[in-house]
């Protein structure tokens, strides 16, 4: 019911040419945008009715977290155990965000266009660990555990190109003083562009604080059984950087996230040298209920079931968990309410494989 130059246009009313953000510009070269009137007002390519685009997106990331710690333990008569670590926090991450729009409605010249967005994002943060556990008889463990706020300092790198296509009866290759507007390699009919800069932004973001209490049960024939209720207020996630204070998104973290329990329950069964396991988890919306539009959204809940086998020398073990949860999707917004906007159901499967060697080492 929208389309990407309905956005385009809206963020380039009132700005002349050298002021128009990068997306704009790149929209301004490939001739999705003209200026009308005195310059700093605007035209797109698109009649006043109806809208009826096909919209068409691929996201390809990738990365991950990676975590560098140092920490040590203490014991006490075997009763109370306490430890504590130091954790650093890299973070790699790369996204290609490929957007394509067809549509009828359009002016007959015009047939489609394609924004290509590329972000890197490279941070680093430290954090602490503390933990507890008291024994007060054999076969029960309770446990304490926190987490410490930590503090990423983040930078985004974003490049852009950007492609036009006209019908090839009406298409004429357009004024290129400059040398730098080309015709597409896969489409020899489309005009492309490709934004010569590439644009960072340095910030921060704090994350929350994380209280956890535990509990487990073990039995020398049985096995164990194991439980974790863990405390994180999303409200005191807070953003910022040299330049700006990130007010009103700080407003919006602090009406709209709220404080949840996550649990996590699991059990392991011996069977002689083998081992069953099995665990769920369950893990709340960050949103406050008066959020509508994510009401029952982001709710995750994981389900993991394992095998194992251990010997004197050596251990082998494997795990499956399967992860599912629902997220929102907007590639663009407008002042409408008709910008497009999609419930994405992720399913994520976790395998992982554990091989353990002991060595024993006699001075003598």
């Amino acid at each position: 019911q929208s389309s990407f130059l309905d956005m385009v246009w809206e963020r380039s009313q009132g700005y002349f040419e050298e002021e128009l953000l990068p997306i704009e510009w790149l929209a301004f070269q490939t001739y999705l945008m003209d200026p009308a009137g005195n310059g700093s007002d605007w035209t797109i390519p698109m009649t006043d009715g109806e809208r009826n685009s096909i919209q068409t997106g691929i996201i390809d990331t990738r990365g991950g977290m990676y975590d560098y710690n140092v920490g040590g333990g203490f014991n006490f008569g075997n009763k109370f155990y306490a430890g504590a670590s130091l954790h650093y926090h890299v973070l790699r991450f790369n996204e290609t965000n490929t957007f394509r729009e067809d549509n009828e409605y359009f002016l007959e010249s015009f047939e489609n266009m394609q924004l290509t967005s590329n972000m890197k994002t490279r941070g680093n943060g430290v954090g602490a660990k503390f933990g507890a556990i008291f024994r007060p008889i054999e076969e029960l463990r309770l446990g304490f555990s926190f987490q410490s706020p930590v503090k990423f300092n983040i930078t985004n790198a974003f490049s852009f190109e950007m492609t036009s296509k006209y019908h090839p009866n009406t298409s004429q290759p357009p004024p290129d003083p400059d040398g730098r507007l080309s015709f597409s390699q896969k489409d020899p009919e489309a005009f492309s562009f490709t934004d010569p800069d590439t644009y960072e932004f340095e910030y921060f973001v704090t994350t929350p604080t994380r209280f956890t209490l535990s509990a487990s049960y073990l039995t020398g024939k049985f096995g164990f059984v194991s439980l974790d209720i863990e405390r994180v207020n999303y409200a005191n996630i807070s953003m910022g950087s040299e330049f700006d204070n990130f007010l009103v998104e700080n407003t919006y973290i602090k009406s709209d996230f709220r404080s949840v329990t996550n649990f996590r329950l699991g059990t392991e069964i011996l069977a002689g040298d083998y081992r069953v396991r099995g665990g769920i988890a369950h893990y709340p919306s960050p949103y406050n209920k008066n959020i509508k539009e994510y009401e029952n959204q982001l709710s995750e809940w994981s389900l993991s079931a394992g095998v194992g086998i251990r010997k004197k020398n050596y251990a082998f073990d494997v795990a499956i968990m399967q992860t599912n949860y629902r997220d929102q999707y907007v590639p663009y917004v407008t002042s409408d309410l008709e910008y497009p906007s999609s419930t994405v159901k992720r399913k994520h499967a976790n395998v992982a494989f554990v091989v353990t060697m002991a060595f024993f080492f006699d001075p003598d």
